[in-house]
């Protein structure tokens, strides 16, 4: 039996997989982010304590003792209470990475893994113009996706108090985002609904409604040709808000695009907000932002920003772009047909190979 949204890897697949992993952890040890390894198996708190985003898809079952317990659907929480129970440990900003799969009892329309392998890092402890971290995070984005030859993609950025500043300013609370998103009859909770399930042409009917809401998403909004800089200022003009950090960020790469549409969610985020797109790939290919309220909720104030890759989604893109042969590993072994019958001589031909590079098949027939 094959159950849906599980796949193996067989050996040339995960030599790949490998490569690339190893590129990017490379990457990442070279700008001091070290290593962390949490349990897969978490509390059910752990994944509601900070937004209940991924609930319908939460993997959970009773244990002897009749505690409910869950496989861990995102790094970043399990992290934060690893973090938060062993402050005193670590002398902050602290910077990690992982390497590790999640696991969601659904998966999207276009993508139906249950078990999803994610490269990542993260930040804690520098708020957002602090040590530069929002810039240095952002930027190890676009060395990731250059370092394993990507050279066709955008990434689409956005400030979670765009969202934040118009629930505010209607006085209602943030939605949660789930796979059903809910129906609602206030004007911005609807925009924001409509904007995160990409029903573009029924917002812009909305919005002829509250005409400020035109400045999230119109055809101004979505132009390659108009820079950064102008979408921004309408942005600001309109919402009155002050987006000068962005300005900044935005200036990293030609391949960052504002995107003012974009629906953090926003029972997590509270700052710069980034998705990764590769032509041709349907997908958002990894995303993340900052995250300052929480750790709070695990008992200690400590302001973070991360992302994660999804990878085989990276996978999927890097052999779309004829790019995946590139990290191929396969080494050819190099057999040994020895005459003797005594494994110590076998044993002996063996290393000797070994010194010299090579793998080694031992044929006796």
């Amino acid at each position: 039996m094959v159950f849906r949204g599980l796949k193996t890897w067989l050996p040339s697949d995960v030599r790949k997989q490998l490569a690339i992993k190893n590129k990017l952890v490379a990457l990442y040890e070279k700008w001091s982010y070290e290593p962390i390894v949490v349990q897969s198996l978490v509390d059910l708190d752990v994944i509601n304590r900070a937004n209940k985003k991924f609930t319908d898809k939460t993997f959970t079952f009773l244990d002897k003792d009749g505690e409910t317990l869950a496989l861990r659907t995102e790094m970043t929480q399990p992290i934060a209470k690893a973090i938060a129970g062993r402050a005193q440990e670590l002398q902050f900003p602290v910077k990690l990475y992982y390497n590790a799969s999640v696991y969601r009892y659904k998966g999207t329309p276009t993508d139906e893994s249950r078990e999803i392998q994610q490269v990542g890092i993260e930040y804690v402890g520098a708020k957002a113009e602090e040590n530069f971290s929002d810039y240095e995070v952002l930027q190890l984005m676009i060395d990731s996706i250059e370092e394993l030859g990507v050279s066709d993609y955008q990434i689409c950025i956005t400030d979670a108090k765009i969202w934040h500043s118009l629930f505010a300013k209607f006085n209602k609370p943030v939605p949660v985002i789930s796979s059903e998103t809910s129906s609602s009859h206030d004007l911005i909770t609807k925009a924001y609904n409509l904007l995160l399930k990409g029903e573009f042409v029924a917002f812009e009917k909305l919005a002829t409604e509250e005409s400020f809401l035109n400045c999230l998403y119109s055809r101004e909004q979505i132009s390659l040709s108009i820079p950064n800089e102008e979408k921004l200022k309408r942005v600001e003009k309109d919402l009155e808000l002050d987006l000068s950090h962005l300005k900044g960020l935005a200036q990293l790469s030609s391949k960052i695009v504002f995107a003012p549409y974009q629906c953090p969610d926003l029972k997590l985020y509270t700052g710069l907000h980034f998705k990764l797109l590769i032509k041709g790939q349907g997908n958002d290919i990894a995303m993340g932002g900052r995250y300052d309220n929480l750790y709070s909720s695990f008992g200690i104030d400590l302001p973070a920003i991360g992302f994660a890759f999804y990878v085989q989604r990276l996978i999927s893109a890097l052999s779309n772009l004829n790019l995946l042969d590139n990290f191929s590993t396969d080494k050819l072994p190099k057999k040994l047909s020895p005459a003797t019958k005594e494994w110590r001589d076998v044993y002996k031909a063996a290393q000797l190979e070994f010194e010299k590079g090579a793998n080694v098949l031992i044929c006796n027939k």
